[in-house]
């Protein structure tokens, strides 16, 4: 279990292209976090979704009205990672791979 594992952090699950969802997120994160925004919001979006659905989701995140902009999104999607790979010269900068 995740809770067991990182005691000191705090997980919210939610469908974050929900707009109600979202901004629900948001204000658990800043009432645990007294006020302030999380540091690090993790994405996972849950299958094979097209690189549409998976830019959805950020800018679901990124133009939420944040006290304080998160410092680093993360983003567990295949197509995000060859759509980005694709745009580069096809080296994965030596971060791993999926």
């Amino acid at each position: 279990c995740l809770k067991k594992r990182y005691p000191k952090c705090k997980f919210s699950l939610g469908n974050i292209l929900l707009p109600k969802e979202m901004s629900s997120i948001r204000t658990f994160c800043e009432r645990s976090l007294v006020g302030s925004a999380p540091s690090i919001i993790c994405i996972d979006v849950n299958g094979n979704r097209e690189i549409s659905g998976v830019l959805e989701c950020l800018k679901m995140v990124m133009n939420e009205s944040w006290k304080r902009q998160p410092r680093m999104i993360i983003v567990k999607s295949r197509f995000l990672y060859w759509e980005l790979k694709k745009m580069g010269n096809g080296d994965d900068g030596g971060g791993g791979g999926m």
